[in-house]
């Protein structure tokens, strides 16, 4: 049973993973702002999906070891991925080269965990 909840779990995240996050596209029609909302901007949604990754590692520990609350953890994390999605997709300004190691530091994490 434990191995069944930890597959769905994991499937259901690939399926997302491929549109929920995907590397932030660079636009041409990007908004001019200042350097410090630009950088405000990215570091609250890094912070955010972070913070994400971290919990979602933690539900996925759980259901490895059979603990039936990751279930009910489950859909909040689903649908706080879908918010980060949409973050994602209407940022308005580029990742700086920091920015985009970092994004990518914790996609390597949260792929790590599913390995």
């Amino acid at each position: 049973m434990k191995r069944i909840i930890v597959c769905l779990m994991v499937i259901l995240t690939m399926s997302m993973a491929s549109t929920a996050f995907a590397a932030p596209k660079k636009t041409a029609k990007a908004k001019k702002a200042t350097t410090t909302q630009v950088a405000s901007e990215w570091t609250s949604l890094l912070n955010s999906y972070d913070s994400y990754v971290t919990k979602y590692i933690s539900c996925l520990k759980k259901a490895a070891k059979g603990d039936m609350s990751a279930m009910t953890e489950y859909p909040a994390l689903l649908q706080k991925a879908q918010e980060l999605n949409d973050k994602l997709a209407n940022a308005q300004s580029e990742m700086t080269t920091a920015e985009m190691n970092r994004y990518l530091q914790i996609t390597k994490k949260l792929s790590a965990a599913l390995r």
